[in-house]
């Protein structure tokens, strides 16, 4: 879980999607009461309605496998999951992108083997600076 948003103050979860089906699970809307007058902790409000997140740390089942995280816009389905991309290489410096990686060493790898980027991080000059 991240840590508190500056809006509502309540924690997030690090991982979201911006549209899926678990938009009502997280999000609710309520009449507005005279505590409502202030804008601090709203989402979005009417004149008459309010709508807020629910606190994710009271959510019993967010280790679970079956645990659908949240949403910003409702729909039926993700156009995105948070799920494992194949990724296929060939020719020099491929070896790299062998196994199971994390996204964010995707673009240094590819910067190294197409000698782009920083003379320390490509592949150009790895073999003259040893």
């Amino acid at each position: 879980m991240g840590i508190v948003t500056d809006i509502d103050f309540l924690p997030y979860t690090t991982l979201s999607y911006a549209n899926g089906p678990a938009f009502s699970k997280f999000f609710y809307s309520s009449p507005r009461s005279d505590m409502d007058n202030s804008e601090n902790g709203l989402l979005f409000n009417t004149n008459d309605h309010v709508v807020k997140r629910y606190d994710v740390r009271k959510f019993s089942n967010i280790d679970g496998k079956d645990f659908q995280y949240p949403a910003a816009a409702p729909m039926i389905d993700e156009t995105h999951g948070g799920g494992d991309v194949a990724i296929y290489s060939s020719g020099p410096w491929s070896h790299l992108f062998t196994g199971v990686l994390e996204q964010n060493v995707l673009p240094i790898f590819m910067s190294f083997a197409a000698c782009i980027g920083p003379d320390e991080l490509n592949s150009c000059n790895y073999f003259k600076n040893k």
